[in-house]
């Protein structure tokens, strides 16, 4: 039998179901509960107060114990109670209760008793439309830590899959000798490196930084390092088409396909000529291309030209540089502004990017071939950064020639 089933039709009223191991005590408190007004009392024994007793008890039901719950039947009916949302009080004091029961005090009046009942009850609709809220929230979790689990998993397979686009070695022809660094701020990265022969006597370097962050930011970077012309082929032979030609191409494609989102992108590209040294470099929106010296000085190569994805008619401005033994190329994205960012002076938390990183540059030159170069900048982002995430993605591309030997003649 449940509790509704025993409790009076009256509604208004607090049922108190009294319970205790000394019966005619028990019986004495829920007497006098019960010669006040606005309570009806009962007593029912343990075996009608099992599991599901309490099942529409309603919110103006409370279990009452004279003195400490203590038996294994006491203890699964407090338990019983508070799993349907019922208080549970004792008349005794706070020491020892189990958890979730209320003490009233050993010696509490019943006038006493009554009034602290009354405000539970009173306050017991508020509890149970929380209890509720808390119960459909809860609801609701599962579905929602399933979701999350299937977009992390997303983005670690999207993040799989940019990284398959990277080159999986870097060229190493003659003198010549390639390292990058790619570090995505997040899963995946907005930009993008390809180093590669363009054909026997040339090679091809160039980063690619689309606009944003996350995901549509990967993908346009795949989708751009697919479309990147490297070379027009013709019957019977085929012609490299120079860094500023295949921007302009790139650029050209991307305002064709502009939909209601536009995206933009911008781009460093060297075409370097194994031979002779003789390289050829056009930028689009880009940070400089860097020629390093013998001695380590870094020289921003003057190339210019827009941002890719916005303007048809865009010109992209060709430079020329002859890279000579012990000199190299290097290549990077804008996110090393942020490695060092300073506070904004007026904005509380703001940061600003810094041009520090140059002397980063500076100091990793030095460190000898293409592949120390990096590691010598990938260890200082690690200890710049310490353990926070990066504030945006960082790539760099470093292609170093070889030093003559001594008494040889290029």
């Amino acid at each position: 039998m449940t509790v509704a089933a025993q409790l009076p039709l009256d509604m208004k009223a607090i049922h108190a179901i009294v319970q205790g191991e000394d019966a005619a005590l028990a019986s004495q408190v829920a007497q006098k509960l019960g010669q006040l007004a606005d309570f009806v009392t009962s007593s029912p024994g343990a075996a009608d107060l099992g599991a599901g007793a309490w099942s529409g008890a309603g919110s103006r039901a409370v279990l009452i114990f004279v003195g400490v719950p203590r038996t294994r039947e006491q203890l699964a009916m407090c338990e019983d109670a508070r799993s349907a949302n019922l208080p549970v009080v004792a008349i005794a004091d706070a020491g020892g209760l189990p958890d979730g029961v209320l003490a009233t005090g050993a010696d509490a009046r019943p006038e006493s008793v009554a009034g602290f009942l009354r405000g539970l009850v009173a306050r017991q609709a508020t509890i149970d439309d929380l209890s509720d809220q808390v119960a459909r929230a809860t609801r609701q979790d599962a579905p929602l830590k399933t979701e999350m689990t299937r977009l992390q998993d997303e983005l670690v397979l999207a993040a799989s899959v940019q990284r398959e686009f990277l080159p999986r070695t870097l060229p190493r022809v003659g003198d010549w000798q390639v390292g990058a660094l790619w570090r995505p701020a997040s899963y995946v990265s907005g930009d993008i490196y390809n180093a590669f022969r363009a054909d026997e006597h040339h090679l091809a370097v160039f980063v690619l930084d689309a606009v944003g962050h996350g995901v549509p930011a990967a993908l346009l970077t795949l989708v751009l390092a697919r479309a990147m012309p490297i070379k027009r082929i013709e019957p019977g032979s085929y012609r490299l088409y120079s860094p500023a030609e295949s921007l302009d191409l790139l650029n050209r494609e991307m305002v064709a396909h502009t939909g209601r989102n536009a995206r933009f992108a911008t781009a460093a590209y060297a075409l370097i000529d194994l031979r002779t040294g003789l390289t050829r470099v056009a930028t689009a929106g880009h940070p400089p291309v860097f020629r390093v010296g013998v001695d380590g000085a870094l020289d921003p190569i003057p190339s210019s030209g827009p941002i890719l994805g916005i303007l048809e008619e865009a010109e992209f401005e060709p430079c020329e540089v002859t890279i000579g033994p012990g000199e190299g190329l290097l290549l990077y994205t804008d996110g090393f502004e942020h490695l060092y960012p300073q506070a904004h002076p007026t904005i509380p938390g703001a940061l600003l990017p810094t041009d520090r990183y140059l002397e980063l540059f500076a100091e990793a030159v030095k460190a000898g071939d293409a592949a120390s170069v990096v590691a010598s900048v990938d260890s200082e982002i690690d200890r710049a950064k310490g353990p926070l995430p990066l504030i945006d993605d960082v790539t760099m591309v470093v292609a170093k020639r070889g030093s003559l030997a001594p008494g040889a003649r290029e």
